[in-house]
């Protein structure tokens, strides 16, 4: 008889067992909850690598065909494995389409990716956001319209990079001295060179002009762009240099500008001719 009841007990613990198993059995809800927390941490990460991909920027662009490389408008900071970036408007970039390591919109993604501004030549100055360099390129032509002229020029010792984009009206020693209805005067502009972007709706120039005083050097340049201006009386000569654009980054570039002009008198030869 006791043989039948422990049969009997054994067949309901095996029942159980199976019914407890069908279930899931104790513990299963913490497991599952221990699970779901898992693939919660796995969303982290996945977060965290996009922001590791934002922060490495933008790859460049190659042309068709080509071993050019650039970087798109959007992104125009290139950074490069020296852990340098350059600006569009740098004065010493790398060759030309030489593939940049990552595109950045701007300095300060750069910098927060680990990269550092690529130095500059010496002397050099960024106004605005434009690099400033020194050159000599208009010592002459400055010196020859001074003669022509028998008075002093503003003559720019210092021009937004590169500097080869400054021109006089005409050609020759004499190509800054230029005569109008108006009378005789000094003018030259520096036009197209490299700007950041957003700087204005309109082409980057500097003019630097002067004639004698009571009469009003054309600064004017590019017909309705607003311009930002400083003009100056000296020795009878009404001075003035202005820039593209009326925000503080082309008010920043005019200070520089101003700030390397070099007044040319007429030399003693031109004096008593």
């Amino acid at each position: 008889m006791s043989r039948r009841l422990l049969g009997a007990a054994s067949v309901a613990l095996i029942g159980l067992l199976i019914v407890a198993l069908l279930q899931g059995g104790p513990g299963t809800a913490d497991r599952g909850r221990e699970l779901a927390i898992e693939d919660g941490d796995r969303e982290e990460v996945s977060e965290e690598v996009s922001r590791t991909v934002g922060l490495a920027g933008r790859e460049p662009l190659q042309y068709a065909n080509s071993g050019w490389w650039f970087c798109p408008g959007s992104a125009p900071i290139a950074a490069h494995i020296d852990r340098r970036f350059y600006p569009p408007t740098h004065p010493q970039p790398p060759p030309d389409g030489r593939r940049p390591a990552a595109c950045f919109a701007d300095g300060s993604a750069a910098i927060t990716a680990g990269y550092s501004l690529a130095p500059a030549p010496a002397g050099t100055q960024i106004a605005g956001g434009v690099y400033v360099v020194p050159t000599e390129l208009f010592r002459l032509r400055c010196q020859a319209a001074a003669d022509a002229l028998g008075h002093a020029v503003p003559c720019p010792r210092r021009l937004p990079y590169p500097p080869r984009t400054a021109q006089c009206p005409g050609v020759g020693p004499q190509g800054c001295f230029v005569r109008r209805a108006a009378g005789a005067s000094f003018f030259l502009e520096v036009r197209g060179f490299p700007v950041p972007p957003g700087w204005c709706p309109c082409e980057a120039s500097v003019v630097v002009a002067a004639a004698r005083t009571g009469r009003l050097p054309q600064v004017a340049g590019e017909p309705g762009t607003r311009r930002s201006r400083r003009r100056w009386r000296s020795g009878g000569v009404t001075s003035a240099v202005s820039v593209a654009g009326a925000s503080d980054a082309a008010r920043a570039l005019l200070r520089a500008v101003v700030e390397g002009i070099e007044m040319v008198a007429p030399s003693e030869q031109a004096e008593g001719s």
